[in-house]
């Protein structure tokens, strides 16, 4: 196809007097495609044909098995970089500074599959280089894996620690504060309500970190009581409170005799 193509523009040459133009060498330089190209082969050939848009009108049809249909009749430049039997074809608008299409060596498929297959080879175990000289090289700052030096050569291994044990930094999942110290206390509550004793002289509080319950002996206000004082008295059985030891639920009653002198202990 490149040959039909090449033999076409030197009939046009011939025809139209073509010379190469160092501003369009240029720009197709600074193409990537003709870069990668130059970088393999920095001693290859570049040249540049401005082809007529009379001229374009013989050619068009096979460059257009080339780079499509969308491909203009119009005026062009060819630039062709080449390189033994490797050849880059770039086709420039009439400017010479727009690429309309480029076309790359093809590759031989026998030899890219060849290349594909191959495996690379593997060093000799005796040239190998150890990865590691102790396990302190291995450290990963992850107090949940046992870092380990070993082999030959020697490479790091990291082994997840599964096991629930005292105090050594880790927490394996599925381990809780009674079976490891390194896990966190679970919370005993959420709520005030999680802690209710039905004991109506405690309150019950849900506090600290992480969450427990507390039950503290009420005062006897809080407990809906009083102490007796004057001519009354209590009708039941006095009860401790956080801040006497004679406080009477639900509340006192008139002492008919006026004998009654109740005794009060305040609790500091």
């Amino acid at each position: 196809m490149k040959e039909v193509i090449l033999a076409c523009i030197i009939v046009v040459l011939l025809l139209s007097g073509c010379t190469q133009d160092s501003a369009v060498t240029s720009f197709a330089r600074s193409l990537p495609e003709v870069q990668a190209f130059l970088d393999e082969n920095p001693d290859a050939a570049i040249r540049a044909v401005f082809i007529s848009k009379q001229n374009a009108s013989a050619l068009i049809g096979e460059i257009r098995k080339e780079c499509g249909e969308q491909f203009p009749e119009d005026a062009y430049w060819h630039v062709y970089v080449t390189k033994g039997s490797q050849q880059v074809d770039i086709y420039l608008d009439g400017t010479g500074q727009q690429a309309l299409c480029i076309i790359k060596p093809a590759v031989d498929e026998e030899i890219l599959k060849e290349l594909e297959s191959e495996e690379p080879e593997e060093e000799p175990e005796s040239e190998q280089q150890d990865k590691c000289s102790s396990s302190s090289d291995c450290d990963d700052s992850d107090a949940c894996t046992a870092d380990s030096c070993s082999g030959t050569p020697k490479e790091c291994t990291h082994e997840e620690i599964t096991a629930c044990e005292d105090n050594d930094g880790c927490c394996p999942s599925g381990c809780s504060h009674d079976e490891d110290d390194d896990c966190p206390e679970e919370d005993e509550c959420r709520t005030h309500n999680d802690c209710a004793d039905g004991d109506n002289k405690t309150l019950d509080r849900c506090t600290g970190t992480p969450k427990s319950c507390t039950h503290t002996l009420k005062t006897c206000s809080q407990m809906g009581g009083e102490v007796c004082s004057g001519p009354t008295r209590c009708d039941d059985d006095l009860i401790e409170a956080a801040d006497t030891n004679q406080c009477c639920v639900p509340r006192c009653v008139s002492d008919v005799s006026g004998t009654y002198e109740p005794e009060y202990t305040p609790i500091d």
